[in-house]
């Protein structure tokens, strides 16, 4: 591992989701998260970064779930999961989203599986 990676693994806390995003997707990708923030700020960081913003997941392989506050019982910081595949936008639109996260739903520093849908305050980003 080079040490610019080492840095890399330690600016999310762990046991958060954003923590459990950028490990997790490394781990399914090889890339890494290149931003800073909270959930609600991914979107935005994303887009900086040059990484694919969307309403709707990435057909072809792995992409990461971004919640907006308050967004399908989001807190107030949002939420951030791993969808571990690709989803086609159909698919997602009549079934929901299977998304990995840490720290859903009082799960703190434990992985959990939970199903979301696509709509207002929901995106997903995933590098090109």
């Amino acid at each position: 591992m080079l040490p610019g990676m080492l840095i890399l693994l330690v600016v999310f806390f762990v046991g958060q989701c954003t923590y459990w995003a950028n490990i997790h997707y490394h781990g399914l990708t090889g890339w890494w998260v290149e931003w800073l923030g909270n959930a609600d700020a991914w979107v935005g960081g994303a887009a900086s970064a040059g990484w694919i913003t969307s309403s709707e997941p990435n057909p072809n392989g792995p992409s990461i779930i971004v919640l907006q506050p308050y967004t399908e019982g989001a807190g107030a910081y949002g939420h951030v999961g791993v969808v571990e595949s690709g989803v086609s936008a159909a698919s997602a639109n009549a079934n929901g989203v299977s998304v990995s996260s840490m720290n859903w739903n009082g799960g703190w520093d434990q992985v959990s599986y939970w199903t979301f849908h696509p709509g207002a305050g929901v995106s997903f980003i995933w590098h090109p």
